[in-house]
C-alpha cells in the first residue's frame, strides 16, 4: 500500500505529538535508573503515560504551541517552544522525577526504583573506600571515586577502581600502589565489598585522597 506524502506527514506529525516526547523521556531516564531491556510495544505504551506527564508539566508552553497562528507571528518564540516541549522538557523531566524521589520526604513513602541495591548505591556516586574480598581469599583495597565506573543492571558487579592499596593480613589500608592505572575486577573473583566513607573535607581533590593512607582517615581501622 502507498502512502500519499500528505498521510505520511501526519503519521510522523502524530508520532512527534504522542509518542517521541515520552520514548525520549523513557530513553533518558533508563540512562539515569539501569532497568530490564523494553520490548517496543512496551515502549510505547510507556511513551505516551510519559507524554500526557510532559504537557501537563509544560501546558502554557505547549498550549502556545498548539495555536499555530504564533508561527507567523512569533516564528522565533514558536519554535523555540516546539523544541522545549518536544526536546528540553522530556530530557529534563526524567532528572526532575529522579530527583524527586531522593528528597528525604519522599523516599519514606516512595521505594527508589532501582533494580538493585547496587544500582542504587552506586548511582548516588560518592566516593568510598572498598575491601575486595576475592573468592581465593585475598584482600584488596581500592578507592572508587569521579574517575571510576560500576557496572549497571543487568550488568551489575564489575567495578574499575581509579586506585590500588597494598593490605596487611589484619585487613588495614597500608601505601596506594605505585604507577597503577587503577584496577579492573569482574563480579565473579569477589565474594563481596566492604565500604568505608571518604571524609567530606577530603572529597574535593581525588587526586591527594589517592595519595594518601586510607587507614589514617577517620572512620577507617
Amino acid at each position: 500500500m502507498n502512502l500519499s506524502p500528505d498521510t505520511t506527514l501526519e503519521t510522523i506529525g502524530l508520532f512527534l505529538t504522542f509518542v517521541w516526547p515520552g520514548l525520549l523521556a523513557v530513553n533518558v531516564y533508563r540512562l539515569i535508573v539501569p532497568g530490564p531491556r523494553i520490548e517496543w510495544k512496551d515502549a510505547v505504551t510507556q511513551g505516551l503515560f510519559f507524554t500526557v506527564i510532559n504537557y501537563i508539566l509544560t501546558f502554557p508552553v505547549a498550549l502556545f504551541v498548539v495555536r499555530t497562528e504564533h508561527l507567523a507571528t512569533s516564528p522565533l518564540r514558536y519554535w523555540l517552544s516546539l523544541a522545549f516541549v518536544l526536546l528540553v522538557a522530556p530530557v529534563l523531566l526524567p532528572f526532575g522525577w529522579t530527583r524527586l524521589l531522593r528528597l528525604r520526604w519522599v523516599a519514606r513513602v516512595v521505594q527508589a526504583p532501582y533494580p538493585t541495591p547496587w544500582d542504587w548505591y552506586f548511582s548516588r556516586r560518592r566516593p568510598v573506600f572498598m575491601l575486595i574480598h576475592l573468592t581465593d581469599g585475598s584482600v584488596v583495597g581500592g578507592y572508587w571515586g569521579e574517575q571510576s565506573y560500576a557496572s549497571s543492571y543487568p550488568e551489575q558487579g564489575d567495578l574499575y577502581l581509579s586506585a590500588v592499596y597494598k593490605v596487611d593480613d589484619s585487613g588495614q589500608f597500608e601505601a596506594p600502589l605505585e604507577d597503577t592505572d587503577g584496577l579492573l575486577i569482574r563480579k565473579d573473583q569477589y565474594s563481596y565489598l566492604e565500604l568505608f566513607k571518604v571524609p567530606m573535607t577530603e572529597v574535593a581533590n581525588e587526586q591527594e585522597v589517592k595519595r594518601s593512607r586510607p587507614e589514617d582517615e577517620p572512620g577507617l581501622r
